[in-house]
């Protein structure tokens, strides 16, 4: 009896060991993995943009500027709008008429700031800096989207260990690189790997505040004119609201079918996926997976997760992907984008159903299946 007591522990031990080595491991890699930082350097031209948002981040009381800290707001969302200021982008070529109608500014440095500095952003802006509330967002929204003259919204959820600072920045390069105005979802999640789990579950605890601001926006803008785009971690929102949206068809209720949901490197048990992408899939004109099948953080990710495949390197379940018409794949490992967003391979298969720019060009593998492959060789 006794050394069958022993046994018994024996195995509780094991297990719990076998438990910590993933979870020490997985972390362990995660920390390794550090967000890559965008080189500055030499860089003479900026552009400004607004973005919209709504945030159940805290407001940081300590800054004179629209900032928000690393603190769940349990009031609610907190909207407005921001300018911000990334590099100019090389490409697409931004005509004038564009730029005035989105109510974009341009910079021009005769002496580039060093590495990690940006300019101050200094002139007076078309849109200035603001906090709403809901109504005030959907009328100020509402105004800017009929001045753009664009036949379509983008809401944009990141992923984790995100600051506000960087949400916005990402939605920001996201707006210019779809042409159309943009609002980021942006939730509290702790930076640095470590907060991995925390995060993970920050997100689940803010899926019901998002799903109740999908439907709103709905209201305001018709899903036929919208695209979802949720990056890593940030897909599980979109992938959670459209598996509840769906369910009320089961009440007889004709579901308006989105502009396209796109999920980009992502953070989602892939064979869970599996079990309903159909239904996924019947909600938009076109949904499409950007993947990269070495990504080194969902692998780490899949680590964590027992090991199971992740929905953005999914493995061996890469065929049964393929197997929905308007659910297009698109490998991007050859690359080597790793895990950061790919705001231009989005745009482009967006507006035009394939990639063919910057040294790549898609090639359909299977009827839906792109493989990125160079075209030309990328200099370093």
């Amino acid at each position: 009896m006794i050394d069958q007591r022993r046994l018994i522990k024996a195995k509780h031990l094991s297990w719990v060991l076998t438990g910590l080595f993933l979870i020490l491991t997985a972390c362990s890699t995660m920390m390794g993995l550090a967000p890559v930082k965008e080189s500055t350097e030499r860089i003479s031209d900026w552009l400004i943009v607004p973005v919209f948002y709504a945030t159940n981040r805290v407001r940081n009381t300590d800054s004179n500027a629209i900032d928000y800290i690393e603190q769940k707001n349990d009031k609610g969302l907190l909207f407005g709008i921001k300018n911000i200021i990334i590099p100019y982008p090389a490409s697409p070529s931004l005509a004038h008429d564009t730029m005035e109608h989105m109510g974009w500014q341009s910079i021009h440095l005769q002496n580039p700031l060093p590495p990690g500095e940006v300019p101050p952003i200094l002139q007076e802006h078309k849109m200035p800096d603001q906090e709403f509330s809901a109504a005030q967002m959907v009328k100020a929204f509402d105004k800017y989207y009929g001045i753009t003259g664009s036949d379509e919204a983008v809401l944009f959820i990141h992923g984790c260990c995100a600051t506000y600072k960087t949400s916005m920045e990402r939605a920001a390069k996201l707006t210019v690189q779809m042409g159309a105005p943009v609002v980021v979802y942006d939730w509290v999640s702790p930076i640095g790997f470590t907060h991995y789990l925390a995060n993970e579950t920050l997100a689940e605890q803010s899926y019901d505040d998002f799903c109740k601001f999908l439907d709103a926006v709905a209201k305001y803008v018709p899903p036929a004119n919208t695209t979802l785009i949720g990056h890593s971690m940030g897909a599980a929102f979109v992938d959670e609201a459209l598996v509840r949206r769906f369910q009320r068809t089961y009440g007889g209720q004709v579901l308006p079918k989105y502009r396209e949901i796109i999920l980009s490197q992502p953070d989602i048990d892939a064979r869970s996926y599996l079990k309903h992408d159909k239904h996924i899939v019947s909600q938009a004109e076109k949904t499409r997976i950007f993947m990269v099948l070495d990504d080194s953080r969902l692998k780490a990710s899949s680590l964590a997760h027992g090991r199971f495949e992740r929905l953005g390197r999914p493995g061996p379940l890469l065929s049964n992907l393929c197997q929905l018409d308007k659910q297009d794949i698109i490998d991007m490992t050859i690359t080597g984008i790793g895990h950061n967003l790919p705001y231009n391979f989005i745009a482009s298969m967006h507006r035009t159903g394939t990639i063919n720019e910057e040294g790549y060009k898609a090639i359909r593998k299977e009827p839906h299946l792109f493989v990125l492959e160079k075209t030309t060789k990328i200099q370093e």
